[in-house]
């Protein structure tokens, strides 16, 4: 198993950058060997060590039309205004890689209710339901 060295440094060690600026300028990564140089590890201190590979997120199998449901629940249920959502259309797609997401939102039934603002409910919904469910065969 590949494994790298992480060093923590202060962010007050690190010059300003020119965030949102019109392009990237790598001064963190020349600030990071300089401060490493002025404050070299001693005897003593302890190095933390990290592995590149991260674990597999484990998701829990479910049924298309069960995400479905909940998915819609969970808007309608989220304030009053949404008891009119209709539902939520999911769509089972070819996974890219190992550990990806293998469903997505094709299509929503808005009904009566706002659609900007149970649109912005319906996306942190599905954040966290792509977090944790998978569709099962």
């Amino acid at each position: 198993m590949p494994i790298q060295l992480a060093f923590i440094v202060q962010a007050s060690e690190l010059p300003a950058q020119n965030v949102g600026g019109p392009r990237y300028q790598p001064a963190a990564l020349s600030s990071c060997k300089d401060v490493f140089r002025r404050n070299p590890p001693e005897a003593g201190d302890e190095m933390i060590w990290k592995s590149e590979t991260k674990s597999e997120p484990k998701r829990k199998a479910i049924a298309l039309a069960e995400l479905e449901q909940n998915l819609t629940e969970a808007v309608r249920t989220s304030h009053p205004e949404f008891e009119t959502f209709v539902g939520v259309i999911i769509e089972r797609i070819s996974v890219a890689s190992r550990g990806a997401v293998n469903w997505t939102v094709k299509g929503v039934r808005y009904g009566k209710a706002n659609r900007e603002r149970s649109g912005a409910v319906l996306s942190h919904c599905v954040e966290e339901a792509q977090r944790e469910f998978e569709l099962s065969d």
